[in-house]
């Protein structure tokens, strides 16, 4: 059974956040080695940063929820990126840097404090890197399930714009 939910997420400076709401909001990471989504680097479990093209603007963001990982979509995505990300709070979501919450998103933590996988799919961040997006140009998939920790995986790299964040 899936859950999916959809919504636009305003963001600024390329970042979406993924963090606990009761909590400050995680540091922008100091690298982004896979080129799309990074822990914060002095806590990890204050949440995890996902690096959009766009400067500022709105991007469309869908949340799958899942019990079991499906297979991933190769075709239809350029960067996908798997991270577990420990949930100390009980809460996870979705938010733009200045705290904003997408309506349509739900917490992402359904079995509360714990471990969850994080599968982040993007597309669309070569279209205007850097830019202001009024309407979206970028889209986002991000299919969460509780897991216990793995390391980083990386299943598809093909946009420039992450090839130009992973050679810093």
């Amino acid at each position: 059974m899936v859950d999916s939910f959809h919504s636009r997420v305003r963001l600024s400076h390329h970042q979406v956040l993924i963090s606990p709401l009761d909590e400050p909001l995680p540091a922008h990471p100091r690298a982004f080695p896979n080129g799309l989504i990074a822990l914060d680097d002095d806590e990890p479990d204050a949440g995890a940063t996902i690096l959009t093209g766009v400067h500022t603007g709105v991007v469309d963001f869908t949340v799958q929820l899942v019990r079991q990982p499906p297979p991933p979509d190769l075709d239809s995505w350029d960067e996908i990126v798997e991270i577990s990300l420990e949930c100390a709070f009980g809460t996870l979501h979705v938010r733009g840097l200045h705290g904003d919450l997408p309506r349509d998103l739900p917490n992402l933590a359904t079995e509360g404090d714990g471990w969850y996988r994080l599968r982040v799919h993007a597309t669309g961040r070569d279209t205007d890197p850097g830019g202001i997006a009024r309407t979206p140009t970028e889209r986002y998939l991000l299919v969460v399930w509780p897991a216990p920790p793995q390391p980083e995986l990386v299943l598809k790299r093909s946009d420039a714009y992450g090839a130009e964040v992973r050679a810093r």
